[in-house]
């Protein structure tokens, strides 16, 4: 998040293929990414507000989606 938000470019992993993983062992489904952003989001208005925790909101959404759909193509192919 650090790297998103602040734009440090100090994370060098991969967090898609931990997802893969992870999904590989037990299927995420649309209802956790659900909930996931639903608990980020309140996590962030707890503790934060102003352009940087819209931003945060913002690319949390992103990042779900973004893992949804590879986890739903890793299941195609």
């Amino acid at each position: 998040w650090e790297s998103i938000l602040l734009q440090t470019h100090e994370y060098r992993g991969n967090p898609m293929i931990k997802h893969l993983a992870l999904h590989q062992k037990k299927p995420m489904k649309q209802e956790h990414f659900d909930r996931w952003v639903k608990l980020f989001h309140e996590n962030i208005d707890s503790k934060f507000s102003g352009e940087r925790a819209v931003l945060a909101k913002t690319r949390a959404i992103s990042i779900a989606t973004m893992i949804r759909i590879k986890t739903i193509q890793a299941d195609q192919a």
